[in-house]
């Protein structure tokens, strides 16, 4: 499918059953686990409504076309910004002051480390990937030396004889 085809397909799924977008939305964020919040974050902490779209399947417009869906993502921002959750760091009343300025402090080392950790669990699951093809490829070769070695053996046990068993 071109990419033509698929923006085709999102425009249509973002002007489609209003009911229908926000099951969409829904069963999307609801799916998200802590390492692919910063993902869908912006500079100030706060959910990338033009990102989110894109993750979810939709136009970056599909929140100016169906206003239902503003309301859903801020109850799932409350959500993970609950004491129970706690995935995200807590909102910026006023930027001015020093207590606020140290807590923007703290939520930029919090994505920093949210990121560093979803870098190297990406790593982590590339190079667990390697180690088994690699052990796969060992296993082949073992299979092989073994044949190879089988196949030595039988000819010089048909050189000693001077004739072949068939």
């Amino acid at each position: 499918m071109s990419h033509g085809e698929q923006e085709g397909l999102i425009e249509r799924d973002s002007r489609g059953d209003a009911s229908q977008s926000i099951n969409k939305l829904n069963a999307y964020l609801a799916t998200l686990k802590k390492h692919d919040i910063p993902v869908i974050l912006n500079t100030q902490d706060r959910p990338n409504k033009k990102q989110i779209a894109l993750e979810a399947g939709f136009s970056r417009s599909c929140w100016g076309s169906n206003p239902e869906l503003e309301p859903l993502l801020k109850r799932y921002e409350d959500k993970w910004r609950s004491e129970e959750v706690n995935w995200l760091p807590p909102l910026l009343s006023s930027p001015s002051t020093e207590t606020n300025n140290a807590l923007k402090s703290d939520s930029t080392e919090y994505n920093q480390s949210a990121n560093k950790q979803l870098v190297e669990t990406t790593r982590l699951r590339q190079l667990e990937r390697l180690v088994t093809e690699q052990a796969t490829e060992i296993e082949s070769l073992k299979k092989s030396i073994d044949k190879y070695k089988y196949l030595k053996e039988l000819r010089e046990v048909i050189a000693e004889q001077g004739e072949q068993p068939w």
